[in-house]
């Protein structure tokens, strides 16, 4: 590389050479800036004068990683062409006029920039485009995209973007998808056939578009095609009318979404209203690998909003199943698609038909009606690690209360339970179900360990059913802490039909 020698007088002095580059590495003094391995070949071309410094730096770079902030790009070892053209006057802050990249069909982007005297960016212009987004993510996006847990996304298609940035923050940006598809490889949620012209802008005159997909995937749950008509303007994003989704056998409505990236500090604030309306439970169970419930989900959600990794529902959710009610109120998601999500809920069931219930879940035969309460749920990486259940039958008019001998063998596997009977327990064998007054069951959830409670309790044992008529057959319960993962062995065990009704 030539040198540029100061001397007295001198009008101006330069600087112009090659640069090689075999496994070098970098590193600024607060580790914000880091490469390493990096290869490939530059041209560097320096000039400085009095009151002018103009820079040029062109070639291509061959393998290695930096990190810039959070930005990660992996590089390929295929060539990637770079062109960065720079001027300064005085002290003023530098201009970049131009920024090219040209990573084959993954990436082709050409921008410009100009930075404060202080070195912050003062303004950037970005047009890029990817013919081909598979490599994108692992080479240019995982280090943006693992803020949100979206860190091993698969992406495919095309797609022209658009970004203008100040200051401030983002004022500008547009997003051409051609047949984009988009899927998370843990199976939490996918998208197909993504095509659209999406426009924000964070000036006052509004600009619309409109972003559509073929099909989706949410957890397993399927949806249909869909078409989101937005609006943007102020920094917004507003869908200018309701969406209906088809959504396992019924219809999932979005209404008043408002999305708002990030700016500054402040993260991405995403508030949106949620209707659910008839969809077949049934489908959802089987997607989901419940047992083979069955009824209607419907629902009416005001206002749920997304921030700081967490969604927050006001309203609730109102389930028909059983020829009753399962209502879900204080709903609220964290972390929903990053690692170990946490919800809480509470849950109110009502009138719950119990031989629908009990015949779904192989527990045996158990005729009435069923209320309960769940509150102070928590599920986290959808595992239950804490709450407070509570059940009880509910007696109705013209409705049997009646119990098999196999619900009463499993009740009594299950909550570490025996059951005793009147005198007539030597004739116990002859019946095959029994008439009985009421069923309580509760457990309390903490670190693992779920206390058992019943209809009534004397000392360490509590009732859970209490029986009526002849032969009069009552369980009760004698270990009030119970460790949960045994428990749900039990229950599976209950579930699986490994429990063999015993009669005492």
């Amino acid at each position: 590389m030539g040198a540029c020698r100061w001397r007295r007088r001198a009008p101006g002095c330069g600087s112009k050479g090659a640069l090689r580059l075999h496994g070098a590495g970098f590193e600024n003094t607060d580790a914000s800036i880091v490469g390493e391995d990096l290869g490939g070949a530059l041209r560097i071309d320096y000039r400085s004068a009095a009151a002018s410094t103009q820079a040029t730096v062109e070639g291509e770079l061959r393998g290695g990683e930096f990190l810039a902030g959070n930005s990660y790009v992996a590089l390929p070892p295929t060539p990637v062409g770079l062109r960065i053209e720079a001027s300064r006057q005085g002290d003023a802050g530098w201009s970049l006029p131009r920024i090219a990249w040209r990573d084959g069909g993954v990436l082709v982007a050409d921008a410009s920039a100009r930075l404060a005297p202080d070195g912050t960016l003062a303004a950037l212009d970005v047009r890029a485009r990817s013919e081909d987004m598979a490599p994108l993510r692992p080479r240019y996006l995982s280090g943006w995209l693992g803020l949100v847990g979206l860190g091993e996304v698969e992406l495919r298609g095309a797609m022209d973007v658009e970004a203008h940035l100040d200051a401030s923050g983002l004022t500008g940006a547009s997003a051409q998808l051609h047949g984009v598809d988009l899927r998370d490889p843990a199976g939490r949620f996918g998208f197909d056939g993504l095509r659209g012209d999406l426009r924000y802008t964070a000036g006052a005159d509004s600009v619309d578009s409109a972003l559509e997909w073929r099909e989706g995937r949410l957890h397993g749950l399927a949806f249909g095609a869909a078409r989101l008509p937005f609006a943007s303007v102020g920094g917004e994003l507003r869908v200018r009318e309701a969406v209906q989704v088809p959504l396992m056998g019924g219809t999932l409505g979005l209404r008043d979404v408002v999305i708002r990236p990030p700016q500054g500090e402040a993260g991405a604030d995403i508030r949106f209203g949620l209707r659910l309306a008839g969809i077949d439970f049934g489908k959802v169970s089987e997607a989901l690998g419940l047992p083979a419930f069955q009824g209607r989900l419907d629902g009416d959600i005001p206002l749920a909003r997304y921030a700081n990794d967490r969604i927050v529902f006001d309203g609730g959710l109102s389930l028909g199943i059983f020829d009753g009610q399962v209502a879900f109120s204080s709903l609220a998601l964290e972390r929903p698609f990053g690692t170990a999500p946490s919800l809480s809920a509470d849950i109110a069931m009502d009138d719950l038909d119990l031989l629908r219930l009990t015949e779904v879940l192989g527990f045996g035969s158990i005729t009435g009606r069923l209320d309960g309460r769940i509150d102070g749920l928590r599920l986290v990486d959808w595992t239950p690690v804490a709450f407070d259940a509570n059940f009880v039958t509910d007696p109705a008019p013209g409705v049997r209360q009646r119990i098999s001998q196999r619900a009463v063998q499993n009740i009594s596997s299950v909550g570490d339970a025996s059951f005793i009977t009147s005198l007539q327990g030597r004739l116990i064998g002859l019946f095959s179900d029994f008439g009985y007054r009421r069923i309580g069951i509760g457990c309390r959830l903490e670190n693992e360990v779920c206390a058992m409670s019943g209809l009534h309790s004397a000392g360490n044992a509590f009732t859970i059913v209490e029986g009526k008529g002849i032969p009069r057959l009552g369980v009760v319960g004698y270990n009030r802490a119970v460790n949960w993962p045994t428990l749900v062995e039990r229950l599976v065990a209950v579930g699986k039909g490994d429990v063999a009704p015993v009669v005492e």
